[in-house]
């Protein structure tokens, strides 16, 4: 502060953004070098005569008067001058004080700075800067508005406070090394603006150089806005570098931000640990030469959010070094040690060029780190694939499709300790990309179906998800609130959810930006396991004070799974989602016992034809709905209930039944701050998850939450033949109800009594609901009044002893086998409705395989899939002599051949094939040879019955089909089989894998049956069931619609109005067997069945539906027309023997009018 003698020159040097000061005269004939940091004169009696050289740092002259008269002033190599702008100069810097320094004598290269402090006032730049190119810096608070029009050449752009405006019609260039630059010190805001069409580009150095970057908020906080149709084309991106730094950039609709970063100049978004970096693009465009990386090391955050707009990441193969333009290497990486989240929910997301996207990849020599993709909306995200957890031990991705469309070949995780990676799906859709693999989720990758569902996407593709598709468990997030909006949020503060025992749940914040506060926590995955609710906490954004609590926990179960799109989909693993199955278009192959779980099923109602293949299985569904376009083929669907409900034509090639038992409750828990005891009450009982028994009744209070609840409903069952007495029993705080056959048994609301009731149960199914309720403190079971356990509540007992001793009772827990306790009771027995369209049955076991030839393929022993759209007696390319076959010529024949004897049997299979053949037997591959002139033999011991069998023959170019080589004679057919088994290459051994056209040695499926044998099937008006061209049994055919096209066998039933109405079935095309024609006759009519086509009626036999058809007040009914009738007469039973059958001329009447019947049939 005191007076200064400069008999030398003098360097100021210190860290960046620290202050230094001379405030007292300066004097002498040294001069002052401004080396690093900053120094303010403030002085206004300098007159030391040296140079006042700004070099790197930042010279700060308080005013005009404060630089001595007497030393030359020059700015160099990065230098700052900053001015303070004022009214005055003794206040600070007018504009023609300003004016009057900018002179290429004291600027003396591109990258020397003017700094214009705007704390006094705001400045308006509206007029270019005679000669002016050097770089811009902004201090202090207030605005800056840059409104040169451009083009320019510029240096450096820095925001050290406040706000600068560019625009609108500015176009500044920066030539290499300027970068653009908004980073005040810690605990300050810069705000840099691009509007209008405003423009910025920092020079392009090539691929593999290190760029001039964009900074925002490398210390403090810096914000970047791009707003109207503003761009900017940068080197690179560095968002949020330093502990405590907070960086965004924001991207308004039309805008465009380019960033040329790559290998080696990566683009960042939150890099040190404690820094927050935030790119938020609301409808413009912001693409990438090369690599971003979004939360780098531990303890970063950062964060890219999409509403609308594009995102393209570079891809391909890398540019030459020093070449402007194409990809420059690397790839995107959404979270690597730290925290990184791509939330898009609008626009496309799309890596060119093969490009891929890594979560959770190692970087530093920690590990960790929580990487999570939100898919949402309207969006689409595509790139070659997702690796996860790449050398990363103890790292979480989190996959979350909550709408839109995730394009991908496949998601592969690594193998790391304590990693994992998860999609979750929600009501998004995964799109199986060119050129897939087989298996879609790699390595551990789990998929968990929330209530929102899941699709995938085949797009003309085949794959299994090679994972199980398991419904969400337990308990997730449910509602959040928010709490205290907080202040000074730039951007999104990052929402973490810990404890309460679960895994998954994700939040997003959403914030005012004008008013700098948190407005609403929204939950983007609601978790799955949880017990109790998680703590909120915020981090990052700029700001602080927000606060959120967990308000609700509840039951994830409910969503289902849905099949779009042409291509086969392959479950191979079991499967526990609860929510519907619906297969829309393409196929949907069910590889595993119970990969298609107990719930509704849907096949059809696309464009794209849609096909469901149970490969010989049975499957328990408790409803099925067939679609235009829907076809399921080969094994039994055991349900009480099948509908075709819309025009167009579906295909049933599979036998139908009644469903099993299936054992447990329908379960539901609920943890809420607001759950009352009268609410609970209230509450609808639940219809989709299922649990073998009342799971909270039976769990210790450690488990209990307050304001927590669990309701169980189904069945249990007495199956014992005689009436027996039971004794229910609970002991629970806070409060119970057992409704028994809609009686209420129990209702208590004490937390230290034991309630028991005892009823008489009669043998059979009785409908029971049991709801428990805690509302605060300790909750569940206690060990009071006789109940001596506190580790489950509510029991059973069978002897009906009517005591309080826990030792009597049995837990409600099914043993798994449904002896106790099931969902249904199996009561309703099995029927189907045809209200619009066809419904076309076909047998399951057609003689024969199915067939399919391509061309123009290549080889493979997976794909294509055998579509099953048509039949052939055998292997029909396979004994085809080489004239038939053509380049790249591929055959495949599945279905089922059978051992008809009652014993094992040894077989062999031959081939003498040119190219390659390929057979599998009950899923083992027995030959497979791709050597056009080796004959090759399979051994096989064939167990009695049905094996499935696939065969695939190939002709790549050249010489094809059947040839006499290595002991095989023939060359117009090349496979057969010796069921003799004298495991021979001679051709005379063999002979060609062909049905005789019974089905005794091949058949396409394994279950011999009609599809509707056992079920009833009830017809619209104006809805048809086709035969198929087959004689079908079909256990009863009711209502106005049509049978059409082949002939009902005998068993078959029909009763057009039903038993106890009258109506019209047409039959167009159909024959008539020994079937059953149950005769509704009412005083004013009858049952009609109405022939397209002359009719025998000889194996029909009549009989009245009901007794009031006995009784009818009528003497003559028509019951039947046809063009004309043949054959002798149906046989009527049950009927007086008063009533006859007698023709006029294309009617078929049932009379009781006495004398003699002209025309007796």
């Amino acid at each position: 502060t005191g007076p200064v003698q400069l008999n030398g020159d003098i360097s100021v040097v210190g860290s960046t953004h620290s202050q230094q000061s001379l405030r007292g005269p300066v004097s002498g004939p040294g001069g002052v070098t401004v080396a690093s940091s900053e120094l303010l004169l403030a002085n206004t009696a300098n007159d030391y005569s040296g140079p006042t050289v700004v070099s790197n740092g930042v010279l700060r002259p308080l005013t005009p008067a404060a630089l001595s008269p007497t030393s030359a002033l020059t700015v160099k190599n990065g230098g700052t001058l900053r001015l303070l702008s004022a009214p005055t100069s003794a206040e600070g810097w007018t504009d023609t004080d300003i004016k009057d320094v900018l002179k290429s004598s004291v600027f003396l290269d591109p990258t020397a700075n003017l700094g214009i402090d705007t704390t006094l006032r705001d400045v308006t730049l509206n007029a270019p800067l005679a000669d002016f190119i050097h770089g811009l810096a902004k201090y202090g608070t207030g605005t800056l508005d840059y409104l040169v029009p451009g083009p320019l050449e510029s240096g450096a752009i820095s925001v050290r406070e406040g706000t600068l405006n560019i625009g609108p019609e500015s176009a500044l260039t920066l030539p290499a090394p300027a970068a653009v630059t908004v980073d005040p010190v810690r605990g300050k805001t810069g705000y840099l603006n691009l509007s209008g069409s405003a423009s910025l580009a920092t020079a392009d150095l090539g691929q593999g150089i290190n760029q001039p970057a964009l900074y925002a908020g490398s210390t403090g906080s810096g914000v970047v806005a791009f707003t109207n149709t503003a761009s900017a084309s940068v080197g690179r991106l560095d968002v949020g570098r330093e502990n405590g730094s907070v960086g965004v950039i924001r991207l308004a609709e039309g805008t465009v931000l380019h960033s040329r970063s790559g290998s080696g100049n990566t683009a960042f978004a939150g890099v040190d640990n404690g820094s927050y970096g935030y790119i938020q693009n609301d409808g413009g465009t912001f693409t990438n030469n090369g690599e971003l990386a979004l939360g780098l090391y531990t303890g970063s955050c950062g964060i890219y959010r999409q509403t609308a707009g594009e995102f393209a990441m570079a891809g391909g193969t890398i540019a030459p070094a020093g070449t402007q333009g194409g990809f420059y290497g690397g790839l995107t990486y959404i979270g690597r040690n730290g925290t990184g989240h791509a939330y898009i929910s609008g626009g496309s997301f799309v890596q060119h060029g093969g490009n891929q996207i890594h979560m959770g990849a190692h970087y530093a020599a920690t590990s960790g780190g929580l990487s999570v993709l939100t898919v949402d909306g309207t969006a689409s995200v595509s790139a070659n694939r997702i690796d996860c957890c790449n050398g990363n031990p103890n790292s979480r991705v989190l996959i979350n499709l909550l709408g839109g469309t995730l394009s991908l070949r496949y998601i592969w995780r690594s193998a790391q300790t304590g990693s994992s990676a998860t999609v979750n799906f929600n009501g998004g859709t995964f799109q199986v990309a060119y050129n897939n693999p087989p298996n879609l989720f790699q390595g551990g990758t789990a998929c968990i179906i929330y209530p929102g569902g899941g699709t995938i996407d085949t797009a003309g593709r085949n794959g299994t998800p090679a994972t199980a598709l398991v419904g969400a468990s337990g308990m997730g997030v449910d509602a959040i609130t928010l709490d205290a909006p907080g202040t000074g949020y730039l951007a999104p503060p990052l929402v973490t959810l810990s404890g309460g025992g679960g895994t998954g749940a994700v939040a997003f914040a959403e914030v005012d930006p004008d008013a700098s506060t948190v407005t609403a926590v929204r939950i983007l995955n609601p978790g799955a396991g949880y017990t109790s609710c998680p703590s909120v906490t915020f981090s990052g954004g700029g700001g602080s004070g927000a606060s959120a609590t967990v308000t609700r926990i509840a039951p994830q179960a409910g969503g289902g799974f849905t099949k779009v799109g042409a291509g086969t989909l392959t479950l191979s693993h079991p499967s526990s989602y609860t929510g519907p199955t619906v297969v829309r278009g393409g196929a949907l192959s069910i590889a595993a016992d119970g990969a298609l779980p107990a719930t509704p099923l849907t096949v059809g109602g696309s464009d794209v034809p849609a096909k469901l293949f149970l490969n010989n299985r049975t499957v328990n569904v408790p409803s099925l709905a067939l679609d235009d376009g829907g076809r399921i083929i080969g094994g039994t669907i055991a349900t009480p209930l099948i509908v075709k409900d819309s025009p167009g034509i579906t295909d049933l090639e599979v036998l139908c039944t009644a469903p099993a038992l299936t054992p447990g409750l329908y379960a539901a828990q609920i943890v809420d701050t607001g759950l009352t005891w009268q609410a609970v009450q209230q509450l609808p009982l639940p219809q989709t998850n299922i649990e073998l028994g009342a799971t909270l009744a039976n769990t210790p209070s450690s488990r209990w939450n307050p304001n927590h609840a669990g309701l169980y409903t189904g069945f249990i069952w007495n199956r014992s033949p005689t009436n027996e007495v039971w004794s229910f029993a609970e002991s629970i705080d806070d409060n119970v109800m057992l409704v028994l056959d809609g009686e209420t048994l129990i209702n208590d609301g004490r937390w230290d009594g034991t309630t028991v009731a005892t009823r008489t149960v009669a043998p059979g199914p009785h409908a029971i609901a049991l709801r428990v309720y805690n509302h605060g403190g300790t909750g569940g079971p206690v060990a009071k009044d006789g109940w001596t356990t506190a580790d489950w509540g509510f029991g059973v007992d069978r002897l009906g002893r009517g005591l309080k001793d826990t030792a009597c009772y049995e837990r409600l827990l099914d043993p798994g086998d449904g002896s106790l306790l099931t969902v249904n009771t199996n009561a309703a027995a099995i029927r189907a409705e045809v209200r619009q369209g066809t419904l076309r049955l076909t047998t399951g076991a057609r003689p024969g395989l199915y067939a399919a030839q391509f061309t123009n393929v290549e080889w493979s022993t997976t794909s294509p899939v055998n579509p099953r759209n048509a039949v052939e007696l055998g292997a029909t390319l396979a004994n085809s002599p080489k004239s038939q076959w053509t380049a790249k010529h591929l055959g495949i024949y599945t279905g089922v051949i059978w051992n008809r004897s009652p014993t094992n049997e040894t077989w062999n299979f031959a081939e003498s094939i040119d190219d390659n053949a390929w057979l599998s037997l009950d899923g083992v591959v027995v030959i497979n040879n791709t050597a056009w002139n080796v004959t090759t033999v399979s051994t096989n011991v064939i167990t009695p019955g049905p094996h499935a069998i696939e065969l695939r023959v190939y002709n790549n170019t050249g010489g094809a089909g059947p040839v006499a080589q290595d002991g095989w004679t023939a060359t117009d057919w090349g496979f057969g089989v010796d069921r003799l088994g004298r495991g021979l290459k001679d051709t005379a051994c063999y002979e060609p894998l062909i049905d005789p056209g019974d089905g005794s040695f091949l058949t396409t499926g394994p279950v011999e049956g009609d599809p509707f044998q056992d079920v009833p099937v009830e017809i619209a008006p104006g809805a048809a069931l086709d035969l198929n061209g087959l004689a079908q049994r079909v256990q009863l055919i009711t209502g106005g619609g049509t049978v059409t096209n082949g002939a009902l066998a005998s068993g078959s039933a029909l009763s057009p109005g039903g038993d106890d109405a009258v109506g019209t079935l047409t039959l167009s095309g159909v024959a008539l067997g020994a079937a059953v024609y149950r005769v509704t006759l009412r005083d004013a009519g009858a049952d009609i069945l109405a022939f397209t086509q002359p009719t025998d009626l000889s194996a029909l036999t009549l009989l009245p539906s009901d007794a009031f058809s006995l009784v009818a007040g009528g003497r003559d009914y028509i019951i039947a027309t046809a063009p004309s009738f043949t054959g002798t007469r149906p046989v009527l039973s049950g009927f007086p023997s008063r009533w006859k059958v007698i023709v006029r001329g294309t009617e078929l009447h049932l009379t009781a009018l006495g004398g003699t019947c002209l025309t007796i049939l």
